[in-house]
């Protein structure tokens, strides 16, 4: 009795589902984007290796392609997320 009070205080059982949904949404999008950090870090470091024989502008060019790779990861990643509900 207590819950349905509830639950029609919170704006009905549609209004709970869609909050919920949009929690979980919320989470995994928190969740993939720890991911995507993780990896870029990753990558950040096996890249500082490879870069100390570089000039400074090819190192500049290596940032940017990264960047774009772990851009497309990121993108790739939350288009996952939200295709998959």
């Amino acid at each position: 009795m207590e819950f349905n009070k509830r639950l029609q205080q919170e704006g009905g059982p549609t209004a709970f589902k869609l909050k919920s949904s949009i929690n979980d949404v919320r989470d995994a999008a928190k969740t993939s984007a720890r991911k995507v950090t993780a990896i870029g870090e990753d990558v950040a470091d096996a890249a500082g290796s490879l870069t100390s024989r570089l000039t400074e502008q090819q190192k500049n060019i290596a940032k940017i392609i990264l960047a774009l790779i772990a851009f497309q990861i990121a993108i790739q990643t939350i288009a996952g997320v939200f295709g998959s509900r």
